[in-house]
């Protein structure tokens, strides 16, 4: 009796380690339209850096505003989800093993459930405030201009909140970077994606820090 139980208990044993290992790097990305997205289709593409290309790595329909893709990724991955076939208009984010939350808006999404991509929505989030903090100033600006109401006080102001968004969000740019916990993968994601708001002579002592990581 106690060689068939220590029997049945090894078998379950190995059932179970089995199936973990089975897990691992198994994915599921959870996808939903908020304010008022509409789409028909979902479309997951991976970057695979060897061949420096894009490909179609699965679809889907969109059922009351949600979708959903599975799948296996080993290694984790630059990925991208377009709606309707639209490559214009995709999510970043960081395929790997895990359960992946995404939220997709009409100017702005937020990728969460592992913490490159919660870093990377952080980012995207803080980018997306920022340019609509501009296009308020820039606004404000013209309508005083044109109201002849402009004044020194009023214009310095303005322009140093203008300058201030950028400022921010290269801080946040730069946190990430030289967050040991970051992955090369996310630094070299980000660099790309945020460059941009960086002076050339800042941007190029970033782009040897993220090579140092790889």
């Amino acid at each position: 009796m106690k060689a068939i139980k220590l029997c049945i208990f090894l078998v379950v044993a190995f059932s179970l380690a089995s199936c973990g290992e089975d897990s691992a790097g198994i994915y599921r990305i959870n996808g939903s339209l908020v304010n008022g997205r509409e789409a028909s289709n979902a479309y997951l593409y991976v970057f695979y850096p060897e061949y420096q290309k894009v490909r179609l790595e699965d679809s889907t329909t969109v059922v009351d505003g949600a979708f959903m893709f599975e799948g296996r990724c080993d290694l984790p991955a630059e990925a991208y989800v377009g709606l309707d076939g639209e490559m214009r208009d995709v999510c970043s984010f960081i395929l790997t093993g895990a359960v992946i939350d995404m939220k997709i808006g009409n100017n702005s999404y937020i990728v969460t459930g592992t913490a490159d991509n919660d870093k990377l929505s952080a980012l995207l989030t803080k980018q997306h405030t920022a340019v609509n903090e501009r296009m308020r100033l820039q606004k404000e600006y013209q309508r005083l201009q044109a109201d002849s109401v402009l004044t020194k006080a009023a214009e310095d102001s303005l322009l140093n909140s203008y300058r201030n968004q950028s400022v921010g969000l290269r801080e946040s740019v730069l946190a990430v970077l030289n967050d040991k916990k970051s992955s090369p993968l996310l630094s070299r994601m980000v660099f790309r994606m945020f460059s941009s708001f960086f002076p050339k002579s800042e941007a190029d002592s970033l782009a040897l820090l993220v090579e140092k990581m790889d």
